[in-house]
């Protein structure tokens, strides 16, 4: 399934950010995140459009809140931007991360 996002969203940096420990580089740009029962495969394909190895239904009732997709992380970046020099610097350095919606306990 193809799916676009229009916010800041960096496979990247989310697999690398150390806030979890199931999501990995498989190979090249190809990504894989688990969570409970649920493992979906990404790769940005063009800018803000991605390749993702589930269906409708287990993106929207598992993966829109994993990777917290209601929240607009970009207009967070423009409202808070500008206000301390070293806010701006943390928040360019993470720009791309999402908080990770994930359960307590590990399966």
């Amino acid at each position: 399934m193809r799916i676009e996002i229009h916010d800041d969203f960096n496979l990247r940096k989310i697999v690398e950010s150390g806030q979890c420990f199931r999501a990995c580089l498989v190979k090249d740009d190809l990504y894989r995140f688990a969570t409970r029962n649920n493992v979906v495969y990404m790769r940005e394909t063009e800018k803000g459009i991605f390749s993702v190895s589930c269906g409708f239904e287990e993106w929207q009732s598992t993966w829109v809140k994993y990777f917290d997709l209601n929240r607009n992380y970009r207009n967070i970046f423009e409202e808070e931007y500008g206000k301390h020099p070293f806010v701006d610097k943390a928040m360019n350095a993470g720009r791309g991360l999402r908080i990770l919606w994930q359960d307590p306990w590990k399966y």
